[in-house]
């Protein structure tokens, strides 16, 4: 079975020129039918918007919309301004650096239909670097869902552990559209960072994150990417946005977390 409800995937670039075709005709494999296609640069200077549109233009049978800043606006501004331009029932984000897997959406929107009641599913990822094939499976790592307990948890706990550390693996989430208007899409005023605040958003709104204990989505490391540069680079600008986004989406509800969540949240 595949389902054939509208499925919105949203393509985010910065300075990706020479690795969005990867990410592109990753999409153009997917078996799934009817796709809304959002492309969106975000104001890159290296050709990566004409490599946007030319892609297009050499697939006009697909729905593709292209949009681009016209300066770096950050993370978080474009990959909200680019879900507010979707009109699928069901959403997935990427990174124009990443690779869907040929089935990933198909089994995805199979999943969802059967599972009326998930909002927000995170399935398995695969860690490739440029030196990996990923054709052949090379890949460095796989994260097992399975020996995560956070997605045991109700949503209320999840929270919780939230409040620790970021559980999430952004890659892998696939989202319905309903969820993204119930909390009002994404925060905007973060440049570095599109992810932490928003499961925070949706768990406290008391939605339970799901998993799908299954890779259907290579995630791509590499020396420019931002999971490289925070740790490897001593990202100040990252490191000041998880901060605020602590202070704005776990701050306000300190009187109410356990006493242990408290001492986390002070050292923090």
């Amino acid at each position: 079975m595949c389902e054939n409800k509208l499925f919105s995937i949203v393509v985010t670039t910065y300075n990706q020129a020479h690795l969005i075709n990867d990410c592109l005709d990753s999409i153009r494999r997917q078996k799934y039918q009817p796709l809304d296609i959002i492309l969106y640069d975000d104001g890159s200077i290296d050709g990566s918007f004409g490599v946007l549109q030319d892609w297009k233009m050499r697939h006009c049978d697909l729905n593709v919309t292209v949009i681009r800043n016209a300066a770096n606006m950050g993370i978080a501004y474009t990959y909200n301004e680019a879900l507010r331009a979707t009109k699928g029932e069901y959403v997935k984000f990427i990174a124009g650096d990443d690779i869907l897997f040929d089935d990933a959406i198909c089994e995805i929107a199979d999943y969802l239909s059967v599972n009326a009641h998930v909002e927000c599913v995170m399935a398995n990822v695969k860690y490739f670097t440029e030196s990996t094939d990923i054709t052949n499976n090379r890949s460095r790592e796989r994260i097992d869902l399975k020996e995560n307990g956070f997605f045991s948890k109700p949503a209320e706990k999840q929270f919780l552990s939230l409040t620790i550390r970021n559980n999430i693996v952004t890659p892998g989430v696939f989202l319905r559209r309903s969820l993204l208007e119930k909390i009002d899409f994404i925060d905007p005023s973060f440049r570095k960072m599109e992810d932490y605040h928003t499961w925070l958003k949706i768990t406290k709104a008391g939605i339970k994150i799901y998993s799908y204990n299954k890779p259907l989505v290579y995630w791509r490391r590499h020396t420019e990417s931002i999971s490289f540069t925070v740790w490897d680079r001593n990202d100040t600008e990252y490191k000041r946005d998880e901060l605020e986004v602590y202070r704005k989406y776990v701050m306000p509800y300190f009187s109410s977390l356990p006493f242990a969540y408290k001492l986390h949240a002070i050292s923090h």
